[in-house]
């Protein structure tokens, strides 16, 4: 009987050890799946962040997160910044105000089909070859490649794929005397060729009105195609605006400072990041679409000018931004 029952033990023994063991199988096995698990779903992350990109011609980098950016650096801010500007209102005067706020540039002008990718070249060289560096992919498959702590600028429109894609930045919306940008849009063309500058010769007359007279006629549209379609960030109460000559002082140092503490505590919380010399540095930055000294729209203005400034809506989106004659 008691041989019986040892027996009956030490079978129950085995039995139990061969159970355990098979329990300690199956969590190593389970633990395994789990890793497993996480590692597909990391590269499913990078897959999803990757897939649209396939084809591009672009270098990207795989953060800590597994998701995919345009820089490889990150910074402080948890925000990122979308500039909006009216072409020559100050595009990178306003980035020279976000990198004296210590956020980064992300290296890109956004636009809808595609961006310039400006992340390589010395400020010097950027304007060179240009229409090289244009990468054409659709706007919502790029513009998450902007990480927390960047900016990024462009020309975008106000329209509801723009308003979707760009929902987690904070929007800066720039605008100036349209007047002062046409002129200085022409003296941009006529400074790089680009537009008919070349072709029919205007960009190298000293006459300045004539110079005007034949860039409004032959290319004064394509500054309207770009500054008509952002109106409507006007609107938009999550958007912060800005004035230029607020930025450079034309409405009195107390304004300057008060805008600029403005732009700082939309972007980051703080207000006082900013002291007087920063102000200042950034009024004589010259930037990489400088085309030289401040822009006079009247030394260039003429009769023929205004009317075709006035065809193409012109007086009419200034008066709306609230500039008037």
């Amino acid at each position: 009987m008691i041989q019986n029952l040892f027996r009956k033990l030490g079978f129950t023994l085995i039995r139990n050890v061969k159970y355990i063991n098979l329990l300690l199988e199956k969590e190593r096995i389970s633990n395994e799946l789990d890793h497993a698990s996480i590692k597909l779903s990391e590269l499913n992350t990078i897959h999803e962040s990757i897939s649209a990109l396939a084809g591009s011609d672009f270098p990207i980098y795989v953060g800590a997160n597994k998701k995919t950016y345009f820089n490889s650096t990150h910074v402080e801010w948890t925000e990122k910044v979308l500039v909006l500007s009216i072409p020559k209102a100050g595009t990178y005067m306003m980035g020279e105000i976000l990198k004296r706020l210590r956020f980064k540039d992300s290296g890109v002008h956004a636009a809808k089909w595609g961006f310039a990718d400006l992340r390589f070249d010395h400020k010097s060289s950027i304007l060179k070859n240009l229409a090289q560096k244009n990468k054409v992919i659709n706007l919502s498959d790029y513009i998450q490649l902007v990480r927390s702590g960047e900016y990024v600028l462009s020309h975008l429109p106000a329209d509801p794929e723009v308003f979707s894609t760009s929902s987690d930045f904070k929007s800066i919306f720039l605008i100036r005397d349209l007047r002062d940008c046409f002129v200085s849009f022409m003296r941009y063309s006529a400074q790089n060729g680009f537009g008919s500058a070349i072709e029919k010769g205007w960009s190298s007359l000293d006459d300045k009105r004539l110079q005007m007279e034949m860039f409004a006629e032959l290319d004064g549209s394509v500054f309207f195609d770009l500054a008509n379609p952002m109106l409507g960030w006007l609107n938009e109460s999550d958007v912060l605006t800005v004035r230029y000559e607020d930025i450079v002082g034309d409405n009195g140092d107390f304004k300057k400072k008060q805008v600029i503490e403005e732009i700082a505590k939309f972007t980051t919380g703080n207000g006082s990041l900013l002291n007087t010399e920063d102000i200042e540095a950034i009024k004589s930055t010259e930037t990489i679409t400088s085309s030289g000294k401040r822009t006079e729209w009247k030394a260039y203005w003429s009769d023929k000018v205004d009317e075709i400034f006035r065809n193409l809506g012109g007086h009419d989106l200034n008066r709306i931004f609230g500039y008037h004659d």
